[in-house]
C-alpha cells in the first residue's frame, strides 16, 4: 500500500469515525490537526489559517 492510499484511508476513517461519534463538522478540524504527522503535517502548516480551518481546504 503506497503513501496515497494510506493518507486515504486514514481520511477515510477518521470520517467514519466523526461520522460515527456524530461530531459537528465544524469540530472536524480541531480534532483531525492534532493526529496529522510527517508530510502531512508539514503541508498543512503551509496552509494559510483561513484554509487551514476549513475541513474540506485541509483534507485536500
Amino acid at each position: 500500500m503506497g503513501q496515497q492510499h494510506k493518507h486515504k484511508a486514514f481520511i477515510y476513517l477518521f470520517e467514519l469515525a466523526a461520522e460515527w461519534w456524530d461530531w459537528p463538522k465544524t469540530h472536524w478540524v480541531s480534532c483531525l490537526l492534532p493526529l496529522l504527522k510527517g508530510q502531512a503535517q508539514l503541508t498543512t502548516q503551509q496552509l494559510p489559517a483561513t484554509n487551514m480551518l476549513e475541513y474540506p481546504n485541509l483534507k485536500r
